[in-house]
């Protein structure tokens, strides 16, 4: 029991118990660990059973007791050797309390068992408050770490999920990548083939076609052709069918003397002798038809031929004919076209996988720097306004890159059909319901082109501009298109500012003013176009100027407007001829707006 007061807990626990009765200020346990609260529970219970034995006799080694009558009476102290090391121990441990209270007090120490309780029961809640708070924090704390483990186990699981499709996506990437490369050279394999196979049939072709060859004449060089022997042999039978037809032409002539003898035996052989030349006519005739229906396929097969011919020759030429990738996606594998300061290849996408139309335009290296920021300008209003175009009838704008400071390319919508103006050269002119069909198309493309909130005139709407995909029309070439600013009325109009520009043969009197003042067109200019187009398809040639040069249209002044004759053949209804007049109409007040034509009962019919 010697070290019983040396645990300051108990001690603290003493001063509380005692010092209320003295005036001192009571005072609440701070907060203990667990291992000194349960300390604080025995050191209670010890507490309570020494006081008892020395509440009574603070300052003798004596218990203080009550009697029956109330008052306090000595009871001698326990005799038993721990006792009294125990007493002698509390004595040292009272003897300030002791002389205070003599100061202060002759009176006995009464003591407060109401305040002895309190600081009991205080004590009894804050420990159970603070164990209260320990289970709490402890279970919140088992809480957290459940919700963190199981935070910690779903980061775990996205990460091993982001892994995976990590490598999934870099899988596929791989296989993509192969893919292309792939197809890259079954592409190469292929077009290399085709180009191999046309070579050889030009050679063959130039023997029974004949060849384009050129000749120096004056200071310049020209083109003539030489023809095959398809060529020859059709020509010998056709001199020879002459021959014999004036061969014929001499007997009817002969005949016909012998039918005006007197002998009515001359003048019956001379009858059946006419109708035996007669015969032999008609067959001659039937005989030349064929073998000009036989030149005419040969003259086609001959233009396809030419065709073929200058664009192998151009694609040699041409610095982006070794099956090129642009822009890591586009791989070139065949011109199709060539303009002034353009090319034209069939491509394919790589990314898209489909087959594209690239369009190169390329500066020239003599102009000026005024001239390429011009041309760099005219075709980037080309790109802005064509972006915007999304119809079934004109052609789609995907992509535009630059290649290089001086080439870009613009990527459009591939159409696998040819041109009109191809198509009508081979087949010369067209039935009524097929022309019809094809200008209805290019309606529908002009009207959505008119119905923009600020209206699109094409401008140069001529056969070679539309092209065919899947047997449907597709309106390309928006390089001369113009805007109209103004919103309203039907009729606005714009200024034309790039006079001199377009195919003459296309174009209405109001864009070739003869003045000074600047030219004004509306969408009408487009319908004049159209007119042209119907008489060409329906008749085989153009209604003005026919043949001739655009310089010699500007100098005959064809370009300022001329009658309108129609061919007695084919023939053509009064409907679709007053069509095609009011289509051509120089005066432009009166002639179809692009509403009044696409709905025009001659092509609703």
């Amino acid at each position: 029991m010697k070290g019983w007061f040396d645990d300051p807990y108990k001690q603290q626990l003493l001063e509380q118990r005692i010092a209320p009765s003295h005036g001192a200020k009571k005072r609440k346990p701070a907060e203990q660990t667990d291992a000194m609260l349960r300390n604080n529970r025995l050191a209670t219970s010890e507490n309570n059973r020494r006081n008892r034995s020395f509440s009574s006799c603070p300052f003798n080694e004596v218990a203080c007791n009550k009697d029956s009558n109330g008052s306090y009476k000595q009871q001698p102290s326990r005799s038993k050797e721990s006792d009294s090391n125990s007493s002698c121990d509390i004595q040292m441990y009272f003897k300030p309390f002791q002389e205070n209270l003599q100061r202060d007090s002759t009176s006995p120490v009464t003591p407060n068992h109401e305040e002895e309780s309190w600081s009991f029961s205080s004590i009894e809640n804050d420990e159970h408050q603070l164990v209260t708070r320990k289970i709490d924090e402890d279970h919140e704390r088992q809480q957290t770490s459940l919700v963190v483990a199981e935070l910690i186990n779903e980061i775990q699981q996205y990460k091993q999920c982001m892994k995976e499709k990590d490598n999934k996506i870099s899988q596929l990437e791989t296989y993509l990548s192969r893919s292309k490369d792939f197809i890259r050279q079954l592409i190469l394999e292929s077009e290399t083939k085709k180009r191999i196979e046309s070579k050889k049939w030009l050679d063959e072709q130039s023997m029974r076609l004949g060849r384009l060859m050129l000749t120096r004449q004056g200071t310049g060089i020209k083109e003539y052709w030489e023809p095959g022997s398809c060529f020859r042999e059709t020509e010998r039978r056709l001199e020879a069918l002459r021959e014999r037809m004036e061969v014929l032409d001499a007997e009817f002539i002969e005949n016909g003397d012998n039918e005006n003898s007197n002998s009515s035996s001359c003048r019956f052989i001379g009858q059946e002798n006419e109708a035996i030349l007669a015969r032999r006519r008609s067959i001659l005739l039937e005989e030349e038809k064929q073998l000009l229906l036989e030149r005419r396929t040969l003259e086609n097969e001959r233009l396809s031929m030419m065709q073929e011919l200058r664009r192998q020759r151009e694609e040699s030429a041409s610095r982006f004919s070794n099956f090129i990738v642009l822009s890591h996606q586009y791989l070139l594998v065949k011109l199709v076209g060539k303009g002034g300061f353009s090319e034209v290849f069939k491509a394919f996408d790589l990314n898209e996988f489909r087959w594209v139309a690239c369009k190169i335009h390329q500066l020239n290296h003599y102009w000026t720097e005024e001239q390429k920021s011009n041309y760099i300008r005219h075709t980037t209003r080309e790109y802005e306004i064509h972006k915007t175009l999304e119809h079934p009838r004109v052609v789609k704008l995907y992509d535009v890159f630059e290649i290089d400071e001086n080439s870009f390319c613009t990527v459009l919508e591939y159409c696998d059909g040819s041109d009109l103006d191809t198509y009508l050269k081979a087949k010369g002119s067209l039935e009524e319901n097929e022309a019809k069909l094809i200008i209805c198309q290019v309606l529908s493309g002009l009207l959505y082109l008119n119905n923009q909130p600020k209206k699109i005139i094409h401008y140069d709407l001529k056969p070679a501009n539309i092209l065919f995909k899947d047997g449907k029309v597709r309106i390309a070439d928006f390089g001369l298109c113009k805007v109209i600013d103004a919103v309203g009325d039907r009729n606005e109009t714009t200024e034309l500012t790039s006079q001199g520009a377009g195919t003459y043969w296309y174009l209405p009197p109001e864009c070739f003013a003869s003045d000074d003042d600047v030219p004004q067109i509306c969408p009408k200019v487009d319908i004049w176009s159209v007119g042209v187009i119907l008489y060409q398809m329906l008749y085989g040639k153009k209604p003005f100027g026919h043949g001739l040069s655009q310089q010699q249209l500007v100098q005959q002044g064809l370009v300022h407007g001329c009658p309108l004759v129609f061919p007695d053949h084919p023939n053509i209804s009064e409907q679709g001829k007053n069509f095609i007049r009011r289509c051509l109409t120089c005066r432009v007040d009166l002639r179809l707006d692009v509403h009044q034509a696409a709905f025009h009962e001659y092509l609703r019919s």
